[in-house]
């Protein structure tokens, strides 16, 4: 499995000779976490199922350090006919139980990968591993873990459920399936640049965020050829490292972000579209959270 890390690194040095290269000047937000926080959640964070279960022997001993995310894990929606071979194939959702309600695939069963844990039956099935889109770099740490837990073919479906449904796939439930480009929130937009294999191309509209989001490249239109240049060139550069999400940060409207997924219909694609003083004042609030953290007591560990 490809380092991350050294990927971010190889493809930072290479985004001062490409295209527009986005400033390198000091701001007064970070783009990065300050190490004194590493391990906080953002502001606006609750505790989840997970993050109990995962705690709740922390005081009797250190957490084991999770494992990299494994891109190797990730297969296309196209591919999932043909994932039944000697094991049974079983997709997992990894989303909220509401979300889940509302629409999944049919089939599918609800669970997180600390649930999962939980099942040893489950390991004689090829499972696959289906969440939002957002925030996939999770899906593939989850993946590394069940299989260094003895979990032998556990896959992640790349770009979630919103790639299933744009790509014209089946679901059940009892809500409308929104068929648009996934938008991200600013906080969201902080996290999924934090992901070595995503790339954040920003639009014209947005250049003013390029000196907040320290691995973005700059798009010279928003446009279907823009995007694929920045693409085939990352490619030849990066020798083909795998690439989990493109998240495209511009001020275009859900008809031109289909219409580029719908031209690039072999990347996932996640949008910001809210305006760049929107960002730029949640980016403010965060940093005086983590500066007021940074003084005073950390967050506790999530408990029962």
């Amino acid at each position: 499995m490809m380092c991350l890390r050294t990927l971010r690194t190889g493809w930072t040095v290479l985004l001062t000779l490409m295209l527009i290269p986005a400033a390198q000047a000091d701001s007064e937000i970070g783009g990065t976490m300050p190490d004194a926080l590493k391990g906080i959640h953002p502001s606006g964070y609750s505790c989840q199922r997970d993050d109990i279960q995962r705690n709740a022997k922390s005081t009797a001993a250190p957490a084991q350090e999770r494992p990299g995310p494994d891109l190797s894990c990730a297969v296309e929606p196209s591919q999932w006919p043909g994932l039944a071979g000697k094991r049974p194939v079983l997709m997992v959702d990894t989303r909220s139980p509401q979300a889940f309600e509302a629409t999944h695939v049919d089939g599918a069963l609800n669970a997180t990968p600390v649930q999962l844990r939980a099942k040893p039956y489950l390991r004689d099935r090829t499972l696959v591993l289906m969440g939002s889109g957002r925030g996939e770099q999770e899906q593939y740490v989850a993946c590394a873990e069940l299989k260094a837990q003895g979990f032998p073919d556990v896959r992640v479906l790349r770009g979630g459920l919103a790639r299933w449904v744009g790509q014209g796939r089946a679901v059940v439930g009892r809500s409308a399936v929104e068929t648009d480009v996934p938008r991200l929130s600013a906080t969201e937009l902080w996290l999924e640049q934090q992901f070595g294999a995503n790339l954040v191309l920003v639009a014209p509209s947005h250049a003013a965020l390029l000196p907040q989001l320290p691995y973005a490249m700059a798009l010279k239109s928003l446009s279907a050829s823009a995007v694929q240049a920045v693409l085939e060139r990352r490619r030849k550069e990066l020798k083909n490292a795998p690439l989990a999400a493109v998240i495209l940060v511009s001020d275009g409207s859900g008809e031109a972000l289909q219409a580029l997924g719908a031209a690039l219909p072999a990347v996932p694609l996640l949008s910001y579209s809210e305006p760049v003083d929107s960002y730029l004042r949640e980016m403010r609030q965060q940093q005086l959270t983590w500066n007021a953290q940074t003084r005073g007591p950390k967050q506790p560990p999530c408990r029962r």
